[in-house]
């Protein structure tokens, strides 16, 4: 390939094949030139999480918000880490290392990245986790650009589905599989169908203003969006079968 015998490393090149594939000729040189300059020589992986960015919301909880930290090393494999951005392919390039135990969403700032924030990822946010709520001492980080839009509306969405009011994890059976609407296909396509039912009951306005609440009382500088908070409300306070 010609990018990579201009000296571009091949994880450097699959990064961003699309973005040198619709590159025309004239730019490409510099546009290689610019990859090469970021990607550096260093060891650490361009984007990657750490634990020390992120707080235990509630205590004891298992649940962990924070920031994306693009220098330090990858968090423990025994963790589920949902990564969130809104950032572009060039700003943050996809996770350096693929993981089950790593989501990452790129979620534009559009209406059709709000639209996919709501029948895709928010539903595959919880269908990992409340796997990840049916082993022994789990733990999950929800991470995003700046810990203060995205995250927050995650963290909100898992703590209304894992976890009681008085914020212990709910007793009996754990919700499991596909979270929206069944007739949805976006979401079946992201959520894969299961056959067994649990029927989780809507959440009111004052359910999710607590879950807010308890973010803002450990990380004050917490800022969902107006939008961010709709599609959780629209997302939670809709009857739903969890299949």
């Amino acid at each position: 390939m010609l990018s990579i015998e201009q000296g571009l490393k091949p994880q450097v090149f699959h990064q961003h094949q699309d973005l040198l594939l619709s590159t025309v000729q004239q730019d490409f040189s510099s546009v290689i030139d610019r990859l090469k300059a970021s990607a550096g020589d260093s060891a650490t992986p361009l984007n990657s999480v750490h634990l020390a960015t992120t707080t235990e919301i509630p205590a004891a909880s298992g649940l962990f918000l924070g920031v994306t930290d693009t220098s330090t090393a990858s968090l423990p494999s025994d963790l589920l880490t949902i990564q969130l951005t809104r950032k572009t392919p060039e700003e943050l390039p996809d996770p350096a290392v693929a993981s089950a135990n790593h989501l990452f969403f790129r979620i534009p700032r559009s209406k059709k990245g709000e639209m996919q924030f709501v029948t895709c990822v928010l539903p595959a946010c919880i269908d990992a986790a409340t796997k990840v709520f049916q082993t022994n001492a789990p733990r999950i980080a929800v991470v995003d650009d700046d810990g203060k839009d995205v995250s927050v509306g995650v963290m909100i969405a898992l703590s209304w589905i894992l976890l009681d009011n008085d914020g212990t994890v709910r007793h009996g059976s754990a919700p499991t599989g596909e979270l929206l609407h069944s007739e949805d296909a976006h979401a079946r396509a992201c959520v894969p169908p299961r056959t067994d039912t649990w029927i989780l009951p809507a959440a009111t306005k004052t359910d999710t203003r607590t879950r807010l609440q308890w973010i803002l009382d450990k990380r004050p500088g917490a800022n969902p969006s107006r939008s961010t908070l709709q599609r959780v409300n629209e997302f939670l306070m809709s009857p739903r079968r969890v299949a």
